[in-house]
């Protein structure tokens, strides 16, 4: 009989270490959910013959997996981020000296309540619509838009120091 307490107070710490060569930050989640897996084979009649190389190969390969994801999730990050680099635009679109620090944006984003932060960057870097938007968050579609245009409003006047160009924030409707 495989005693699952005796095997995490002797191996979870050992198979952690191993875990974090791949992934520091998810390592002890990926070696829990190997302690839970083999709690299921073991309560299903399922028992690894080997259960300590088991553990460490079950970890291993989801430590590569959650390695593999995280790759493709940056670069998935990063595509989106190229495509959507100019995501204010100016109205005059022959000017390029009218461009908004990224960070100062960020910086500018972080202090509209959190209603109208979520609309904007769903609507804008999610591409998601209003109708889209008051349907994940519950609430009616007029609600999700008047946040939008209230959040870019706040976000315009905010921003008129640093810039040259008033109407430089433009809304899209969808």
């Amino acid at each position: 009989m495989v005693d699952i307490a005796t095997l995490i107070s002797r191996y979870l710490k050992p198979l952690v270490l191993f875990a974090r060569q791949w992934d520091d930050a998810g390592a002890e989640d990926v070696v829990h959910d190997a302690f839970l897996k083999l709690a299921e084979l073991i309560g299903d009649d399922r028992t690894p013959r080997h259960v300590v190389a088991w553990l460490y190969q079950t970890v291993r390969n989801r430590s590569i997996d959650q390695c593999r994801q995280q790759q493709q999730r940056q670069k998935h990050a990063e595509a989106v981020a190229r495509e959507t680099a100019r995501w204010f635009i100016s109205r005059d679109r022959e000017k390029n000296d009218d461009r908004i620090d990224a960070l100062l944006l960020t910086d500018r984003l972080k202090t509209l309540p959190v209603e109208q932060r979520e609309v904007i960057v769903a609507h804008l870097w999610g591409d998601l619509t209003f109708r889209e938007i008051a349907q994940m968050t519950g609430r009616s579609f007029s609600t999700v838009r008047r946040e939008y245009h209230r959040g870019l409003e706040t976000l315009r006047k905010s921003l008129v120091p640093e810039i040259s160009t008033p109407g430089l924030l433009e809304t899209s409707e969808a």
